[in-house]
């Protein structure tokens, strides 16, 4: 059991560490993910214009940080807001005239059983810019980059086929069949795609690089495109509300693992001390009997000798005290008259014979 015990106890204490690591990990992400929030917010959005303008003040230029390869150039993490322009559009694929830096296309097929499978892929212009009246900013494709906003819808088609009364039985059939799996009929689609066309007025954060020497902006990765400041906080607000769920439920889990674990211990406790208790009262009763056998090897050799002579093993008892003090030889010479033990006199004797 003690075994047992220990197994557990070894479990429950790496799921406690494991649990306290993940509440560290989470806690952490919630302080980085505030401040990059809190930094976030901190920024003002500019045009390239606006901004450049601003970076002609060394001492506004002073607070971005200069890149080591290149003494020329400085970055930092800003807004950006501009109409978007491309050399290199995307084409839609249902509506060819429209050109756009971002295309998702989407086409789902509807099933009688109201089940759907959908395909998409997902498109960016390898770059396009950001620009006002008066200057611009090159923004490089980046795989990572998240939409934080709802894309402008460009077209979208339902296409339903005319159905028959065959059809329509299949329809019912498809409708039980959803129930263990049967996706039933294919009923129709609709096909659509989202995007940011050109033209878009457009926000964009992410690390700006700004080259003095030809007076020129662009961002190599950029970390969000979105139409309003308030997409990127929501996204922000969301992850904290996602880590500190975690953190809650670590939290419980924690408290679970820890609370066995104090209680797998305590049941160690109570089984040792149960232990050493019973050891203990063994060890007692064993110096108890260790103590009495000697008393009793005493009294076994030197107590039942006759007390007039002793040498001869006593085998009388006297009346009327009933004392058993003398032996059969001592009463019959008549050297005991008396009785050893209460000095009151002899009477009768009664003889004892051990068989």
């Amino acid at each position: 059991m003690g075994i047992l015990h220990s197994v557990d106890g070894v479990c429950f204490s790496v799921l406690s560490v494991g649990f306290a690591s993940l509440i560290a990990w989470e806690f952490r992400k919630i302080v980085q993910t505030n401040g990059e929030r809190r930094k976030f917010l901190e920024n003002k959005v500019n045009s390239p214009s606006e901004l450049l303008k601003d970076l002609e003040n060394d001492n506004i230029l002073s607070l971005w940080e200069a890149c080591p390869d290149l003494p020329d150039e400085y970055k930092n993490l800003c807004i950006l807001k501009g109409e978007v322009g491309s050399n290199f559009p995307l084409f839609s694929r249902i509506s060819p005239e429209t050109k756009a830096i971002y295309l998702k296309h989407i086409k789902t097929t509807l099933f009688s059983n109201n089940n759907s499978t959908a395909e998409e892929d997902t498109r960016i212009a390898p770059y396009f810019s950001l620009h006002d009246p008066y200057n611009s900013c090159l923004i490089r494709r980046a795989e990572k980059m998240q939409i934080l906003s709802d894309l402008e819808c460009l077209t979208v088609s339902r296409q339903v086929e005319k159905l028959s009364t065959w059809d329509k039985v299949w329809m019912a059939l498809g409708k039980i069949g959803g129930l263990v799996g049967f996706r039933g009929l294919k009923i129709g689609s609709i096909e659509g795609e989202i995007g940011i066309t050109l033209g878009s007025t457009l926000m964009v954060y992410g690390e700006i690089i700004y080259n003095k020497a030809t007076k020129s902006l662009r961002i190599e990765h950029p970390f969000y495109f979105f139409f309003k400041k308030s997409d990127v906080n929501k996204k922000y607000e969301q992850d904290l509300v996602r880590f500190a769920t975690n953190v809650f439920f670590c939290s419980i889990f924690l408290g679970i693992s820890v609370a066995t674990l104090k209680s797998i211990i305590d049941r160690n406790k109570a089984a040792r001390e149960q232990e050493n208790e019973s050891l203990r009262s063994k060890t007692g009763k064993t110096e108890k009997w260790r103590q009495v056998l000697p008393a009793v090897r005493r009294l076994t050799i030197n107590d039942f000798k006759c007390r007039a002579c002793g040498s001869n093993p006593r085998n009388v008892i006297l009346k009327p005290c009933l004392h058993f003090c003398l032996c059969d030889n001592c009463c019959k010479s008549g050297k005991a008259g008396t009785c050893p033990e209460c000095n009151s006199k002899i009477s009768e004797k009664v003889n004892i014979f051990f068989v």
